[in-house]
């Protein structure tokens, strides 16, 4: 007998968690984690498999991992998010390339300053 779940139930809300744990978990607040999403998302195609990860969840789960970096296996069972590993670590690959392709130069500014050179 096989079970055939074909899709992933998103349990939980993480804008729903209170400020403080949010910032904590997530190094961003809401509204800025919120502007995150929808300006990647604007870059992606929306998945044609009903069983892949949604992509918001796997802009919070990247989150975590950034913020925290600990274990993918650890982050993918955090919160309920409930992402194995494999995906886990495609989703960080993901929203990585996505942010230092499309974003980097946007919101990272290094600072440009001449070195005094001292005899």
């Amino acid at each position: 007998m096989r079970l055939q779940f074909r899709y992933i139930r998103d349990t939980s809300n993480p804008f729903e968690l209170p400020d403080e744990k949010f910032l904590k978990l997530f190094r961003l607040n809401k509204e800025a984690t919120f502007s995150l999403i929808e300006e990647l998302r604007g870059l992606v195609e929306e998945p044609t498999r009903k069983d892949t990860v949604p992509f918001y969840l796997q802009v919070f789960a990247s989150l975590i991992f950034f913020s925290s970096g600990s274990y993918q296996t650890n982050i993918g069972e955090d919160l309920n998010i409930g992402i194995s590993q494999p995906a886990m670590s495609r989703a960080i690959n993901r929203i990585s390339n996505l942010i230092s392709t499309h974003l980097l130069a946007s919101y990272i500014k290094f600072p440009t300053s001449e070195i005094e050179i001292r005899k």
